[in-house]
């Protein structure tokens, strides 16, 4: 059988339907509306501890940290993601307190690693500080990793919050640095957001790695390089880029619905020959021209990875020995080691 949604509330609802002699359909899901099963109260459940369930030191030997949530649901709008198809469009939060306990009681188990996997770590913003305040208040030492600080609202306080209780690194999602992209993909910020929040993460003393995604509808040269001037002019020598190219239409996502009503341009929908996945690549700007615009870019410039780099043999080889030489976490911070190995003749004069 394939369970829709959150598994605390659909595996009880299979297990009684078990019980009773019920006949389950291959795909199980809510009764109630027909969408995906989900816990309305996160606090009515119990404290995850994943450590009295699995060994997580197999995890943690890897570029793994502990996932913890602080809530489920996101109400953006953001046109490529499935996240509000998945958890919601409306934030359920888990209280300060609970989220303490579980990191709390984690490192007693020996746990030192720590990534939030929330949609957005930092929206809404007082939810975010009561739970930096929370951990700051019991004096947990941890290695804590944002996974997905927002630009729309964002402050030095909690920056300063965050670093003080044991972050050093967060992960920004911008996806582009084109006020015209940044419409396209419904991201409900600007450019001068961007910039901002670039200074704000430059100053407080924690490493980031920034995400973007080139090649979405509207996409151009131009816009193409606007993104590229974002990330030469306000990145900062010593965060990181990840760049990817193309967009993959996930069912539920917005730019899905757009596909199935025509609104998406078809000169633009490209199908996976093997998986037959659908993604899509603005029919304004050739795959290859962006390939040939970022490879010249990053020329002396080692901060910058590739979508398509994670996947490959020297990437594998290149985590296999941080592994081993037990580099620090997240390993995403090596990547200008990186790239010095992988292409010394490209890296000779490195930009300042």
């Amino acid at each position: 059988h394939l369970l829709i949604g959150e598994g605390e509330a659909g595996l009880e609802y299979i297990i009684d339907s078990l019980n009773r002699g019920d006949k389950l359909p291959q795909i199980v899901q809510n009764n109630i509306n027909g969408g995906p099963f989900r816990v309305a109260d996160l606090n009515s459940l119990a404290l995850p501890r994943l450590y009295n369930w699995v060994d997580v030191s197999k995890y943690l030997k890897e570029d793994a940290g502990y996932p913890v949530q602080t809530k489920r649901g996101c109400p953006l709008l953001c046109t490529y993601c499935t996240y509000p198809s998945i958890e919601g469009k409306h934030y359920r939060f888990i209280s300060p307190v609970s989220v303490a306990d579980e990191i709390e009681a984690a490192c007693i188990s020996g746990v030192r690693d720590f990534e939030f996997v929330d949609s957005t770590f930092n929206l809404p913003l007082n939810h975010a500080k009561a739970v930096i305040n929370e951990l700051s208040s019991r004096n947990i030492s941890a290695n804590f990793v944002g996974g997905g600080i927002n630009p729309l609202n964002l402050d030095e306080e909690l920056l300063n919050a965050m670093k003080m209780i044991g972050f050093d690194s967060v992960m920004a999602t911008a996806e582009s640095g084109s006020d015209k992209m940044l419409e396209s993909y419904k991201k409900g910020f600007d450019r001068k957001i961007l910039v901002k929040t670039a200074k704000m993460l430059n100053n407080c003393g924690m490493i980031s790695l920034w995400s973007f995604l080139l090649g979405g509808p509207g996409e151009t040269e131009k816009t193409v390089d606007e993104t590229l001037n974002f990330i030469d002019k306000n990145m900062g020598k010593n965060n990181m880029a990840y760049i990817m190219s193309g967009v993959r239409i996930y069912p539920g996502s917005e730019i899905y619905k757009q596909w199935q009503t025509g609104k998406l341009d078809k000169s633009g929908i490209i199908v996976h020959e093997e998986s037959g996945d659908l993604f899509y690549h603005s029919p304004h700007i050739e795959a290859g021209r962006i390939r040939e615009k970022i490879a010249e870019f990053r020329k002396g410039y080692p901060n910058i990875i590739l979508g398509d780099e994670t996947q490959s043999l020297f990437t594998a080889l290149a985590l296999t020995c941080a592994r081993t030489l037990r580099f620090s976490k997240p390993y995403w911070r090596h990547i200008p080691l990186l790239n010095l190995l992988k292409r010394p003749h490209t890296l000779l004069k490195i930009r300042k």
